[in-house]
């Protein structure tokens, strides 16, 4: 089974739809961990998209429960064990390897059928629009493992539903469900999930109907009047994390995570 695929959680076809190209997380059993091995998957598709004359938007989404638990645990303890300097490189370089879907310079529909939890979130919210289930389970949860947000999260935390909302989902790492979500305006709507995939497919098309030149001028304006902003922000955040990864609040963090168990800071 290939890390990433674009046949749609639903069995949505490509040729039904045209225009519509699905980039899905098809790893359930890791809770569609965003790994280095899947990033690079997800460049492969992303190119073959950028290749594709016929490509108009992009249907983001995942199988199974979890649109994606966040980081790679694996990844996470490296990290631990690594100097600060090369930490913020690393981490910019990983937020890149994710966010480089904004580059295609198409609309990409997010279709959050599961649970979206910390850089899983975040990158369900650099989407230009988003449809979640209900019931998913989401939350900013870096705090709590110790670790600095990451992923442009205080970046389109913050555009997505405002200062005060968004500072106390990051400085609190509290966990909300995709209708409270939704009041909030994180998401565009709030469905049952069953029919997530099928209405940002509605979306999608139709977008992919309208003049691609229009659409592509228009997703330009509407990205760069805040590209020196979330690019400010990345590298904050690089820093932020790298300067965490190291401190022994992160070690404690892992080990609660390791032994699913609560942390506790002194």
């Amino acid at each position: 089974m290939s890390l990433i695929s674009r046949e749609a959680p639903l069995q949505i076809e490509t040729d039904v739809h045209p225009g519509i190209r699905f980039l899905t997380f098809n790893n359930p059993a890791t809770k569609n961990a965003l790994t280095l091995p899947v990033a690079a998957a997800y460049q492969r598709e992303l190119a073959n998209i950028k290749g594709d004359p016929d490509a108009r938007v992009i249907v983001l989404g995942a199988k199974g429960d979890c649109f994606s638990a966040g980081g790679d645990f694996q990844f996470l303890e490296d990290r631990h064990l690594d100097a600060p300097e090369r930490n913020r490189v690393v981490m910019k370089r990983f937020y890149e390897l994710y966010l480089q879907i904004r580059d295609l310079n198409l609309p990409i529909v997010a279709a959050v059928s599961g649970h979206a939890i910390g850089a899983g979130l975040a990158l369900a919210l650099a989407a230009d629009l988003r449809i979640v289930a209900a019931r998913a389970k989401l939350g900013l949860t870096f705090v709590g493992l110790g670790l600095h947000p990451g992923m442009g999260a205080t970046f389109f935390a913050e555009r997505a539903v405002g200062t005060q909302r968004a500072t106390w989902a990051l400085l609190t790492g509290a966990k909300f469900s995709g209708e409270e979500a939704t009041a909030w305006g994180m998401f565009l709507e709030s469905l049952p999930q069953e029919e997530v995939v099928e209405r940002a497919v509605q979306i999608a098309n139709q977008m992919a109907h309208q003049s691609p030149q229009a659409i592509k001028t228009t997703l330009r304006t509407l990205r760069r009047r805040d590209a020196d902003r979330l690019e400010s922000a990345l590298w904050q955040e690089a820093l932020g994390q790298s300067n965490c990864y190291g401190h022994h609040d992160f070690g404690i963090g892992l080990d609660a995570v390791r032994n699913k168990k609560k942390p506790k800071y002194p």
